[in-house]
């Protein structure tokens, strides 16, 4: 029988989650070996695995599997007061702030001049990716994310192996009726079970950019990391999304950059046998990449790329907006109505700018400003800072070329790259060793 001394102890002992210094302790109840927290870390790696598959979901509306399993998880959590309130420590604030003035102005827009439904509709997803997700990743100990780094990559490989096969085995109309629409365009693009070519390319560039992570860091080992990127480059190839191979260069420049010379030298000779296990191979680029892609970085002509002049009409139009939304927008959701094309714009800062005014557009900016100063502001750990930055940078790119981001898929490879300098410091509170998840599952 535990006494009044002991829990004093039990307290002090315990690290706070997602800093040194502040946020929640873990609760008694939830301890490594017991059967909720097994739950909880089996439901997280299903979560992560299955981050990327939008075509697998468990309703109509935008609910996946990966959806389910954090749900499930933070439920699991917060029963036992295992979430934390901090998941940025002293910077959570800030977060907060920033997606709170996004989504307020995005309030205030749909007061006046929009539908109140459609902004909650989306309000509720944004607060689920932007609050939600991150008090679940950062409440975890800083070694399990790593394993959910882990999962998220052998999750996106499998997918973009998936893709290829059935690119061999099957007709675009077959992938269609079996996998749903996306999986494999007529014309050859693969957005596999993402659902969408340029979705596809940008799940690649997260996982790139933590594959690389995983290889220095040995959470895999280099064979197993090669031949992870192999599936993985060839799955970026055959997606021929010119902003998804923008962002994985991005991505690659960025973690060799911050990174420092011992990283460089570690991510090389990976880089290295790539190439040469390409060059030896002699298969040749996928026509549709060298169609929309090859032809673009060749002649230097961004028009080349695919749908670019399409998005340049809608970018257009949300242009000759701004000036009647300067202070209030349209509402959420809304500017699919003005539109001649009725399609949401594909430049998040215009979207936000025309839908919810100059407020929604600033909060959508110190968003992306706290996420890199989240990245930077430990940046004596050079390796994780380097994947911080990377994960942000593609997040970033995407932002100027996607509509509203409140996919679950967009924000939780971002927490996963943040999760090594944010989330526990400890993984458990004194008295509480325990066998490895892995054994305990």
């Amino acid at each position: 029988m535990s006494t009044g001394r002991d829990r004093i102890d039990l307290l002090l002992a315990q690290e706070p989650a997602g800093s040194r210094n502040i946020g929640p302790y873990l609760h008694r109840g939830i301890t490594r070996r017991s059967g909720p927290m097994v739950a909880v870390r089996a439901l997280l790696l299903m979560a992560a695995f299955f981050s990327a598959y939008q075509l697998i979901r468990v309703s109509a509306q935008n609910i996946t599997v990966s959806d389910v399993a954090l749900l499930g998880a933070f439920a699991l959590l917060a029963t036992r007061g295992g979430v934390t309130g901090t998941p940025f420590g002293l910077f959570t604030p800030m977060w907060f702030a920033a997606v709170g003035l996004m989504l307020g102005g995005l309030f205030f827009s749909s007061l006046i001049n929009g539908d109140l439904f459609r902004w909650m509709i989306i309000a509720v997803q944004y607060m689920v990716a932007y609050l939600l997700v991150p008090m679940v990743v950062m409440s975890q100990p800083q070694g399990f994310i790593r394993r959910m780094i882990v999962a998220f990559v052998i999750g996106v490989a499998v997918l973009e192996g998936s893709g290829i096969l059935a690119s061999f085995a099957m007709s675009s109309n077959d992938a269609t009726k079996l996998f749903g629409t996306g999986f494999l365009a007529g014309n050859g693009r693969m957005g596999s079970f993402v659902g969408e070519a340029n979705w596809n390319g940008a799940m690649i560039a997260f996982a790139v950019a933590l594959l690389l992570y995983a290889i220095h860091e040995r959470l895999v080992p280099l064979v197993a990391g090669v031949a992870l990127g192999i599936v993985l480059l060839w799955g970026l190839l055959m997606s021929a999304s010119f902003t998804g191979f923008t962002a994985t260069s991005i991505a690659v420049l960025v973690t060799l950059g911050v990174a420092g010379r011992r990283y460089l030298l570690r991510i090389a000779l990976p880089a290295a046998m790539l190439m040469a296990g390409f060059a030896y191979s002699g298969l040749p680029l996928p026509a549709i990449f060298e169609q929309r892609v090859g032809d673009a970085l060749l002649s230097g002509d961004i028009q080349e790329a695919g749908t670019y002049t399409g998005r340049v009409g809608l970018i257009g139009e949300a242009w000759g907006m701004v000036e009647n939304t300067s202070l209030l927008g349209v509402g959420a959701d809304e500017f699919r109505s003005y539109s001649s094309d009725h399609q949401p714009v594909h430049d998040l800062y215009l979207l936000m700018w025309v839908e919810g005014g100059i407020v929604a557009v600033a909060g959508l900016i110190a968003m992306l400003a706290m996420l890199v100063l989240l990245a930077v502001a430990r940046m004596s750990r050079r390796p994780e800072t380097a994947l911080a930055l990377s994960a942000v940078a593609v997040f970033t790119v995407y932002t100027a070329a996607s509509p509203h981001m409140f996919a679950r898929l967009w924000v939780l490879p971002v927490m996963l790259a943040l999760g090594p300098l944010y989330g526990r410091d400890d993984a458990y509170p004194a008295g509480y060793h325990a066998p490895s998840f892995w054994v305990a599952v």
